[in-house]
Formats: structure tokens, C-alpha cells, sequence
């Protein structure tokens, strides 16, 4: 092969590379483009779990949903792969990337909305909630019927006015563990059979102290209710216990209804259960505060 053949096959080569490397460069730049085209087609899609996605794209979407995650792109491919068949390659997910859907609890008739948006500015995942009064009572409707008395027959009801629940991890906390603080205002409705008596809450102070127990690449949640402080006017009413036993009560029966039904739906691996929480129902203005009001100690009820 003489000297020109062999410049020849060199700059084939060299062009041979430099246009690989073009297309791969191409390849990647459009792909989540394409997988989102791919999947637009595919939409509604049904993932599972009473959750449905209706919208996909690589850019920020208009609009507000009641239920928003943010995560970094990294740990949005870390939760992807922890998902059974799923395999996403480094730098797929982007940021500004979006998707939107619907989601349903258990039992439930109502659909709540939501949306994962990839923001590179989130460097610790934020899981935002935000409900109307009605959207929160007709969302937690299956919910509301407590037994407090099984063997008397007495059932307690309740409507929320306001609501708030954020964070408040403690020192000395595992990482598979979290605790959330609840400030509620609404009104509980004590049942025994065609009596009913309304009782006014000015103020609920309560925690969810939640563990998520690894097991099989899954997370098994689990969750107990405490209740701390109670800023209300309970009425004597004559089949009633006594009050620090009514919240002693509710806490067991939320805590034990929490663990039958959350054991059964285990999470991912990668499930952000690290994100920042910031739940507020009702309206922003007269949510009530994270310090309790005129809250009373249940020990003094």
C-alpha cells in the first residue's frame, strides 16, 4: 500500500470516528426527546398501583398539581433503577424533564394529581402537598370512620378545616427512619348510635413516626400516631371515656389500620425517603402555626 492509500485509509478512519462519535453525540443529546415522544404515544400509562400518567416532557409543564416531587437528576435515576425492569443509563435524566398524572389511595373514589419535576437545584428531594378543606375531605373520606370503642358501639368522625405537616427529625434518627410533625384544626364527631356530639378542635398537635425496613431490594414503610397535645372543649358526655383514653384510642386505631394497610405496599429501594416534606391543607393564610396555640398537655385533659 503506497504512502497515498495509506493517508487515505487514515483520514477514513479519522472521519469514520469523528462521525461515530458525532452520531453517538446526537444520539445522546436527543434521546430523552425521543423516549418521550416514545411514551406520548403510549399515554394515558398505567404504572401500576392506582397511579396513571397522562403527560411526559423534557421540559417544565405548565400548570399546578396537588402532589409535586422534586428531585436532582441523579436521584431521580437512582429511584428509576430501583424499580423492577428498569435500567436508565447516566445522564438520561435531565433537568426540567416533568411528568404528570393521577393517583387514587386505596378504597378511594377520588383522584388527586401529581407531578415528578427534575430540577438540578435540588439537592435534597421535596415532596410538596397541597389541598383545598374539600379536596382534603372527599380525598380522605374512606378514612374518616375511627373506631374508638368496638364492644360499645363508639365511632368517631372528623372534618379538617386546617392542616399542616412538615418535618421533625430528631438527633440520633437512623435513615430508614423519619418523623413528621402534624398541626390540624377541624372538628371530631364522637358516634353511639343515633347520638352524635360535635367537638370543636381548636388546635392538634401529632407526629407520624415512620420506618422504612429494608427488605429484598424494597422498603417496608411502617408508621405510628402519636398524639401530644389537644387544644379542645370536651363536653361530659356520659358513655364517653375519658379523654386521655379517647386519644390513647385513636392513636392505636390509626397506628394498627397504618400497619395492616401499609405492609402491604412496599416501595422501591431508591424511593426519595429522605425528601423534605411540606404538606398544607386548607387555606395558607389560616393554616395553623407549627408552635401550638393554647395546646394542653393530654396528661392535664
Amino acid at each position: 500500500m503506497d504512502s497515498m492509500q495509506r493517508r487515505t485509509w487514515r483520514w477514513w478512519i479519522a472521519g469514520s470516528i469523528v462521525f461515530a462519535l458525532g452520531g453517538l453525540g446526537l444520539a445522546y443529546a436527543e434521546a430523552p426527546a425521543l423516549i418521550a415522544r416514545h411514551l406520548d404515544r403510549r399515554l394515558p400509562l398505567d404504572l401500576g398501583h392506582r397511579q396513571v400518567m397522562t403527560s411526559v416532557s423534557t421540559s417544565p409543564l405548565p400548570g399546578a398539581s396537588q402532589m409535586t416531587l422534586r428531585l436532582a437528576p441523579g436521584r431521580a435515576r437512582r429511584l428509576a433503577n430501583s424499580i423492577d425492569g428498569i435500567w436508565v443509563p447516566p445522564g438520561l435524566i435531565r433537568s426540567g424533564a416533568t411528568s404528570i398524572g393521577t393517583g387514587r389511595l386505596p378504597h378511594d373514589l377520588v383522584n388527586y394529581s401529581w407531578r415528578v419535576a427534575i430540577e438540578s437545584a435540588a439537592t435534597r428531594p421535596v415532596l410538596a402537598i397541597r389541598l383545598t378543606r374539600e379536596e382534603a375531605n372527599d380525598l380522605f373520606d374512606p378514612y374518616r370512620r375511627i373506631p374508638i370503642d368496638r364492644d360499645r358501639g363508639i365511632v368517631l368522625t372528623y372534618v379538617i378545616d386546617d392542616a399542616a405537616i412538615h418535618d421533625d427529625d430528631q438527633t440520633g434518627q437512623t435513615r430508614y427512619q423519619r418523623r413528621l410533625r402534624i398541626d390540624a384544626v377541624g372538628v371530631m364527631t364522637f358516634h353511639l348510635k343515633s347520638l352524635h356530639v360535635d367537638v370543636p378542635i381548636r388546635h392538634l398537635v401529632g407526629h407520624l413516626d415512620w420506618n422504612f425496613r429494608p427488605a429484598g431490594g424494597r422498603l417496608i414503610p411502617a408508621c405510628t400516631v402519636t398524639v401530644d397535645s389537644v387544644d379542645a372543649d370536651m363536653p361530659p358526655i356520659p358513655f364517653m371515656p375519658s379523654s386521655d383514653r379517647i386519644w390513647r384510642k385513636l392513636e392505636s386505631s390509626l397506628t394498627r389500620s397504618l400497619t395492616k394497610h401499609l405492609a402491604r405496599h412496599p416501595l422501591p429501594g431508591g424511593a426519595p425517603i429522605e425528601a423534605l416534606v411540606d404538606v398544607q391543607i386548607g387555606n395558607g393564610a389560616q393554616a395553623p402555626p407549627i408552635l401550638p396555640r393554647i395546646a394542653h398537655p393530654l396528661a392535664e385533659l
